[in-house]
This record gives C-alpha cells, sequence and structure tokens, in this order.
C-alpha cells in the first residue's frame, strides 16, 4: 500500500467561500418564517399550528427533493445544479411575498422548500472533496459560521420589518434576491474540484480518472445503511431536538413571557453571534481533537455537546429571567452550543463515506432525518402548544429528548474506527487499481 499524506486543493478556501454564500441564503430563508410569523399571524389571520404546518411541510418536501437533487448533481455538473437551485429557484422565495392567504403562502412555500433544499448536501459533499480530514473540522466551522455571520445582520433585520405595515412582506423579495446573487457568485467565483479531490488515497489520480472510478451509481445508496456509524448518525438527528428553538423561540420568548416581537427577534441577536463563534471556535476544536483521538475524540465532544444544551435549555427556558439582559446569557450558551454542533457532525460523517456517496449521506441526513425530525418537532410545537402551551413542549424536547440523545451517542464509539478505516482501505485500493492501469 503506498503511503499518503494529507492533501490540499489548491484554491480550496476561495472555493469555499464562493458556495457558502448558498447556504447563507438557505439559513435566511429558514430564519423569516419563525421570526415574522407573529406579524404574519395578525396580517394573513394565521392560528399558531399555522406555523407548524408551514414548517413541517417545507421541511417534509426537502426531504424528497434534496434527494432528488443529491442524485442529479452526482450524475452530471455540481456547479450547474447550485446555480440554477439557487440563482433561478430563488424567485419562488419572491412570490412567497405576494401571497394574500394561507393556502397560497402554504403552496408557495413549499414550492421555493424544493429548491432550497439542494444546497447542503451539495456544499457540504463538495466541502469534503476541498479539504483532506485534517482541515475538515476548520472547514466545516468556517462554512456554517459564515452562514451564521449573516444571521446576525438578517434576524434583526427581519424582526425590525415587523414594524412596517406589511413589513414581512419585505423580508421575503430580501431572500428571494439574495438566492438569485448567489448563484451569480457561484457562476463567477466557483471552481469544482472534482469527487475525491483531497483524499490522500487518491492524491496522484488525475481528475478525469477520480471523477469515473468514483462515478455516483444509484444501486449504491443500500451500501450507505450498511455503515453502522452513518445509520446511527441518522437516528441521534431524528433525537436532535434544538430544532425546535429555531422555529419556535421567537413565539416562544412573545407567547410565554409576554415580549413584544421585535424584543423577542433581539434576543436571537446573541443567539446568532454566539453560534457564530461557536461554528469557528469548534470547527478548529474540532480538528485538534481529532488529532489528539481519532477514534473517539469528535464523538465525545459531539455528546457533551447535547447534555449541555439540555442543561441551559432547562434553566433558560423554563424560569422566567424578567428582562432581554435576564435571559441574554442563556440565549448566548445556547447558541454557542448549537454552532458547535457541524464543525463535529460533518468529519464525522465525511469520513465514513465514499466520495461519491457523500452528496447522497447529506441529503438524508439533512434533507430528509434532519427535515422529518423538524417536521414532528414543529407539528408537535404548533399543535400541543396551542393545547398545552409551549412551555411543556419545550421542556420536553429540549431538555429530555435532549439528554436521550447524549445517551444514544454512546453507540457511535464502537463502529466508528471501523467504518474509517473501510474508506481508507477502499481509497487505497482503488489508487493501487488505477496507479496498475497507467502502468499498463
Amino acid at each position: 500500500m503506498t503511503h499518503t499524506s494529507p492533501q490540499k486543493t489548491k484554491g480550496r478556501w476561495g472555493n469555499l467561500l464562493s458556495i457558502a454564500f448558498s447556504m447563507v441564503v438557505d439559513g435566511a430563508e429558514g430564519s423569516i418564517l419563525p421570526v415574522l410569523f407573529p406579524m404574519m399571524r395578525q396580517s394573513l389571520g394565521l392560528s399558531l399550528s399555522s406555523l407548524g404546518i408551514l414548517s413541517a411541510a417545507t421541511r417534509a418536501v426537502g426531504a424528497i427533493s434534496g434527494p432528488l437533487w443529491a442524485f442529479v448533481a452526482g450524475l452530471s455538473n455540481r456547479k450547474a445544479v447550485l446555480i440554477f437551485v439557487t440563482g433561478v429557484w430563488g424567485l419562488w422565495t419572491v412570490a412567497i411575498g405576494l401571497t394574500q392567504d394561507f393556502a397560497t403562502l402554504l403552496a408557495f412555500s413549499v414550492i421555493a422548500a424544493i429548491g432550497t433544499a439542494a444546497s447542503a448536501p451539495i456544499v457540504t459533499e463538495i466541502m469534503g472533496d476541498l479539504f483532506s480530514d485534517e482541515e475538515r473540522g476548520r472547514a466545516s466551522g468556517v462554512l456554517y459560521g459564515i452562514s451564521s455571520a449573516f444571521g446576525i445582520i438578517f434576524i434583526p433585520l427581519f424582526g425590525q420589518l415587523a414594524t412596517l405595515p406589511e413589513g414581512w412582506r419585505l423580508g421575503f423579495y430580501i431572500a428571494g434576491g439574495m438566492s438569485v446573487l448567489s448563484g451569480v457568485l457561484v457562476w463567477l467565483g466557483f471552481k469544482d474540484p472534482g469527487r475525491g479531490a483531497a483524499e490522500p488515497e487518491l492524491a496522484e489520480v488525475s481528475a478525469e480518472k477520480r471523477e469515473r472510478v468514483n462515478l455516483f451509481k444509484w444501486s449504491e445508496v443500500r451500501e450507505l445503511f450498511r455503515v453502522p456509524t452513518f445509520t446511527l448518525m441518522l437516528v441521534s438527528r431524528l433525537l436532535s431536538g434544538h430544532l425546535l428553538m429555531i422555529s419556535f423561540g421567537v413565539v416562544y420568548m412573545v407567547d410565554v413571557f409576554g415580549f413584544e416581537n421585535s424584543q423577542a427577534t433581539l434576543l436571537f441577536a446573541p443567539y446568532v453571534l454566539s453560534t457564530v463563534i461557536g461554528n469557528f471556535s469548534g470547527g478548529w476544536f474540532s480538528d485538534r481533537v481529532n488529532r489528539r483521538s481519532p477514534n473517539a475524540g469528535r464523538i465525545l465532544v459531539y455528546q457533551l455537546i447535547q447534555v449541555s444544551f439540555a442543561i441551559f435549555a432547562f434553566f433558560g427556558l423554563q424560569f422566567d429571567w424578567g428582562s432581554l439582559w435576564g435571559f441574554a446569557p442563556f440565549f448566548v450558551a445556547l447558541g454557542f452550543l448549537q454552532g458547535l454542533g457541524p464543525g463535529f457532525t460533518r468529519p464525522i460523517l465525511i469520513s465514513v463515506t465514499l466520495p461519491e456517496m457523500r452528496s447522497t449521506a447529506f441529503a438524508l441526513f439533512v434533507s430528509v432525518f434532519e427535515a422529518l425530525a423538524w417536521a414532528i418537532y414543529n407539528l408537535l410545537g404548533g399543535f400541543l402548544g396551542e393545547r398545552f402551551g409551549l412551555q411543556p413542549v419545550f421542556l420536553a424536547v429540549l431538555v429530555v429528548l435532549m439528554l436521550v440523545n447524549a445517551l444514544f451517542i454512546f453507540t457511535l464509539y464502537k463502529p466508528y474506527p471501523r467504518d474509517v478505516e473501510k474508506v481508507k482501505e477502499t481509497l487505497a485500493a482503488r489508487q493501487d487499481q488505477l496507479s496498475a492501469g497507467s502502468e499498463a
């Protein structure tokens, strides 16, 4: 077996910045609905359960369209797909701002979500092709950190739109325009490195040969579910109760503690700021942990994040701290813990999947299982929140369920090192095969 060293793809950071904006747009579109819903509720005569239905429906359709876009990108040009789903499909987000009733709002939101679901799996797969395992923590942190950083601007901005007559409509116009702009940035600034470009085992293989041997095959999708770490991570994603905080956090502060919509939105400025800090610092910390303990380090920290989030959610959201300043430290802590996650989960998944399967793996992880979890929690949040109040719902989902997830993560420690080694062995065998073919 040939000795290999980490491969550094030329122009990797510039390429990452070019595609990161599509993730920013994803985050912006996802932020508008929960932030402006109190005003939309008055404007269109909606109930609290409408928020649950809207959030669940858009996530559910993403669960279908996300893997389909990943499939299309796997068989065609990833850059072209990204340009289409952001630069062209983003016009549907503009159309949401024109709606006059719940039925039209739901229809346009679902159509817009078909394209929105494409960015995360494709961009994350590309990130794995730009960076070796030694840098994937930092790369994940930068990718999600940029997305969160723009949230510092957009979430308070969208919140202040609530002070304008029908201002929520302007929020969707802004998000749609940003989506079109992100497509232009991908077109002008991104150069696809090709699948497997950052794998040390394939460092000496030409891009053409890498694409040929790493060609996506639909029949191989079932192989993903034979990777224990991948399957267990999907279950863990279903148990990620913190997703409810993103959808119902503003409404929770309005309904449970009596804040004005614009005040509750301001609490999410420190939340998002600390998420950005968590993204960047978590990515850096992830790489350091992985160097010290490659077999268990990232899993351990991922587990501790769940426990810490549950503790801060209990003390920060189950008691009335009286003012924005009283709640702010808890929102900072919760945002920071949420920001740490991608720097650990994304490198774990990349390490146990082959290059050609990563887009599909992230489509399943983000577009299907995260969307399914989001849909379930949003529906429960809407319907159970109307019946019992949001406070007991938050206790069950953000505290109890997060602790259950922490216990479940114990199941990852044994299979993870074996799955990582299998990927390395497969890539090394491909290197030997391609090298032999070149010599012949």
